[in-house]
């Protein structure tokens, strides 16, 4: 988990605070997909629950989370 983690981080650091447009769209394609991945879930819980990682690690993967909890079946009205 520690390099798909890694991965985040980087993609993360390089949508956030890369120059060049071309290498920020690669990494927000990149997150799009991960996001929609099994192990999205339990990073994204480890990621949240590590006082170490940033904010906006903790955004994104707060986001992910709510994003995958919604997309279940009878889930979406509670959010709505």
């Amino acid at each position: 988990m520690a390099s798909s983690t890694q991965q985040l981080f980087a993609a993360l650091h390089a949508l956030y605070h890369h120059e060049d447009a071309g290498v920020k769209g690669q990494a927000g394609k990149w997150l799009e997909q991960w996001q929609q991945s099994v192990e999205a879930w339990s990073i994204s819980d480890a990621v949240l629950h590590d006082p170490n990682s940033g904010v906006e690690a903790q955004y994104f993967c707060s986001q992910t989370l709510r994003t995958k909890v919604g997309s279940c079946a009878g889930v979406k009205e509670f959010w709505n």
